[in-house]
């Protein structure tokens, strides 16, 4: 597996938010990922939590400071899509962690430990490197209209997803071979963990 990359973040927002940024990278799905996601998520199951990881001591440091930056941007943190609260809140009402398939549970098993939020796409969608911008007027994500000044996730060709939110429905990975994975930086966040959490997640889907 490569190791994660960097991505481009806009000037104008590299200057209003000193230390954000992103990492992502591109791996093949190994074909046992799906077994082993699934033996992945029983095991973190009987020591997982919901109520703690809802809570502001139980959050790891990487969350609690994407949920900062959320409210800095204005964004409202339990809607802005950060993949650990949606965890937790599923998994109470579950009671264990829901499986999904292979690049579905390698998300959530580094959003349970790690805290940080990753989205993935079919790596035939994305064109050139994935970076961070604001759009612009007249652009679309999943056919929806963006309000100009939306930070995104986006290639060298369009937006591709919302800051934090999953991708649309027509570049999430199904029975894709291929993926591109991306955790955004956050300012206040250690300054490691994202690209770590990338880098498992990579590992996870490879099967190294």
């Amino acid at each position: 597996m490569p190791p994660p990359q960097r991505g481009a973040v806009a000037p104008d927002l590299a200057a209003e938010f000193p230390g954000l940024g992103l990492w992502w990278v591109a791996v093949d799905v190994a074909p046992r990922a799906r077994e082993d996601g699934r033996a992945r998520l029983r095991r973190l199951s009987d020591d997982y939590r919901p109520r703690d990881a809802l809570s502001p001591g139980g959050r790891p440091a990487a969350h609690d400071a994407a949920r900062v930056f959320a409210r800095q941007v204005g964004l409202d943190p339990d809607g802005a899509g950060l993949r650990p609260d949606a965890v937790a809140r599923e998994s109470a009402l579950a009671g264990h962690l829901v499986s999904r398939g292979p690049v579905a549970d390698a998300l959530l098993a580094v959003a349970v430990t790690s805290g940080v939020t990753l989205a993935a796409v079919d790596a035939r969608g994305v064109t050139g490197s994935p970076g961070l911008r604001a759009s612009a007027a007249g652009e679309t994500v999943g056919g929806l209209p963006l309000p100009p000044g939306t930070l995104v996730v986006a290639d060298d060709r369009r937006a591709l997803a919302r800051l934090f939110a999953d991708p649309p429905h027509d570049l999430r990975p199904r029975r894709a071979r291929g993926v591109v994975l991306w955790a955004v930086e956050v300012p206040g966040a250690p300054p490691w963990e994202t690209e770590e959490a990338v880098w498992q997640a990579g590992r996870f889907l490879a099967g190294d």
